[in-house]
Order: structure tokens, then C-alpha cells, then sequence
């Protein structure tokens, strides 16, 4: 059987809003508005969750390591023994893509 392991504060990330809307109380950000009785609660509705902003960054890193791994594994290196480039530069190597 799992045992969880707590962590403070990983349940509002995982389970918040960036912004919330309330008819009566109206907009907030990063929490629900103050004052709000338990009945009032079913009528809030959270904008924007807090796990899309954290999967955009992680895509955007993504994106910028990826898009330069060309120019990491294809930089023109000489061999010992022939003292020529291993492959192409990295701007001959996308264009021949």
C-alpha cells in the first residue's frame, strides 16, 4: 500500500486558480474573495488553473532545449586522426532539413 507524503502547499498549486470570479464579490487573484459563507462557495468560479501556467513553462523550456540540441550535437568538432569536422556546421545541418 502507498504511503503519501504531505508537502505544504501542493495541494493549492495543484488545486487553485489564477483568478477567481464571484457574481456578488467579483474578480480576485490567487485566492478566493474574503468573506464568502459556504453557500456562496458553489457559485465561484476559478479562472485560468495554476497547473496550465506550470505545464506552459515547462513546454516553453522544452521547447527553447530542444530547439537548440542542434546546435549542441552538431557543432563542427575535429577528429583526432583527421582533423575535420565530425558533421556539418549547424546552420548547413537545418537547412538540409
Amino acid at each position: 500500500m502507498p504511503v503519501p507524503i504531505y508537502t505544504k502547499g501542493l495541494g493549492f498549486l495543484g488545486n487553485g486558480y489564477l483568478f477567481y470570479f464571484h457574481p456578488k464579490a467579483g474578480w480576485s487573484f490567487l485566492g478566493p474573495p474574503a468573506g464568502l459563507e459556504q453557500a456562496d462557495l458553489r457559485y465561484l468560479t476559478g479562472i485560468l488553473p495554476f497547473v496550465v501556467i506550470v505545464m506552459l513553462v515547462l513546454l516553453l523550456v522544452a521547447h527553447l532545449l530542444l530547439s537548440r540540441v542542434a546546435v549542441l550535437v552538431c557543432t563542427p568538432m575535429p577528429s583526432a586522426a583527421t582533423k575535420r569536422p565530425r558533421c556539418a556546421p549547424a546552420s548547413r545541418w537545418r537547412a538540409k532539413r
